[in-house]
């Protein structure tokens, strides 16, 4: 249930708080350098690319003017789920305020309990930094599925060789 504020409750085997957040990315990177791994192990595209090599200083460069935060979802203070999104305007449309996510990661026992709450969460948080359009490019079709009955467009094709 949501209270309306930045924590989600939920049943399972008793009760349970997810607390949800937006934050600077250089605020949580260790953690999230932490989940790297994991994160490869559950990746679609793992053989597209091989493990992650994170520039970590243009991160940290784009976190510190105010243009890459994350949405982190945590419970008893444990980060379950993260999305990073660069956040700038639309070079061809400058009146247009973008967050492009660079990367996506919910723990698989938390997936089917949070992911609702977490992309609407995302969602009022890039709305409220004044995000006009919010883009995912994604190699997993059921996360692709789940955005489209969310009321995002599949407006794009990504074409990679």
């Amino acid at each position: 249930m949501d209270n309306g504020n930045n924590t989600f409750e939920y049943n399972r085997d008793g009760r349970g708080i997810v607390i949800y957040d937006f934050v600077p990315l250089h605020e949580v990177a260790e953690e999230i350098a932490k989940n790297l791994d994991k994160h490869y192990e559950d990746a679609d595209s793992r053989e597209d690319y091989g493990k992650a090599n994170i520039d970590w200083d243009k991160y940290f460069a784009l976190s510190r003017e105010g243009k890459c935060g994350v949405v982190t979802a945590r419970n008893e203070g444990e980060m379950v789920g993260y999305s990073i999104f660069i956040i700038g305007t639309n070079i061809n449309h400058k009146h247009i305020i973008e967050a492009l996510n660079t990367g996506l990661f919910i723990r698989k026992e938390w997936r089917g309990k949070i992911i609702n709450e977490f992309l609407k969460k995302t969602d009022r948080y890039l709305k409220e930094i004044g995000v006009m359009r919010t883009n995912y490019a994604l190699s997993d079709a059921r996360l692709g599925m789940l955005l489209k009955r969310k009321s995002y467009k599949d407006k794009f094709t990504t074409w990679s060789n």
